[in-house]
């Protein structure tokens, strides 16, 4: 195995402890317990919409960091190995909620979950190419 940078090892530690606070959203959830992060959301005109994107943006930027922002070749598809398990984990998560009595399986949450995914895809892919280029991007 390949010795890890520091910025890389940050980034499993950041990533390990988010993971560990979307858990603790998702079992809350999952429960129907109180949580204060669900209050917040209500609070805000699509609240709930907004959280999910940026829950899984943040979780894609971590992982992709701690995967060193390795890719994976699907025909021409390249996208980064993190943002693909992190869509993975999003359709799974979402579709179980169709088994469990207090959630309720919304397109809309998938829909921005996986927008929160791309979004710092594209990100990621721009700051690339420009990195690459020596192109400004701002």
């Amino acid at each position: 195995m390949s010795q890890l940078h520091t910025r890389q090892k940050i980034f499993i530690a950041a990533g390990i402890g988010f993971a560990v606070f979307l858990s603790w959203i998702i079992w809350s959830a999952n429960r129907g317990q109180p949580n204060p992060f669900f209050t917040l959301g209500r609070q805000f005109p699509f609240g709930d919409k907004i959280g999910h994107f940026v829950l899984f943006a943040i979780l894609t930027f971590f992982v992709n960091g701690a995967l060193g922002h390795r890719t994976v070749t699907i025909g021409r598809w390249t996208p980064k190995m993190g943002a693909l398990g992190v869509s993975v984990f999003i359709v799974l998560e979402e579709g179980s909620q169709y088994w469990i009595p207090n959630r309720t399986l919304d397109f809309w949450d998938l829909f921005w979950s996986l927008a929160g995914v791309l979004s710092v895809s594209w990100i990621g892919k721009r700051e690339e190419s420009g990195v690459e280029t020596g192109e400004d991007l701002s």
